[in-house]
């Protein structure tokens, strides 16, 4: 069973108004930003922030897209997995997973 490692400072997420950008940044769900002048590159994940629940939140979306159930999540990760490929369907199911449980726990 694994515990999980949300620091106190979660809790200013939903007050400050980040509660959709917020938690996916504080477990690096988020693409990697570098910008110099005009020439902007949105590269790999961040990684930041735990690293086990964030490998957690990923294996459950892949479970998601391989499951047998036809749930909205399964259609929106399928849809996103045919334009733009698998690996980045199953991170952004992890987040939209990551964004669904902060707003049931709050």
């Amino acid at each position: 069973m694994h515990a999980l490692k949300v620091g106190p400072s979660l809790y200013g997420f939903s007050a400050l108004g980040f509660i959709v950008f917020g938690i996916a940044a504080f477990l690096g769900l988020v693409p990697r930003h570098r910008a110099s002048g005009e020439m902007e590159h949105r590269g790999s994940i961040t990684k930041c922030g735990d690293p086990e629940m964030r490998f957690l939140l990923v294996q459950c979306a892949h479970l998601t897209l391989r499951g047998r159930q036809d749930t909205a999540l399964k259609r929106w990760g399928t849809q996103v997995a045919e334009r733009r490929g698998k690996k980045i369907a199953v991170v952004g199911l992890a987040r939209k997973l990551a964004i669904l449980m902060l707003r049931l726990w709050s």
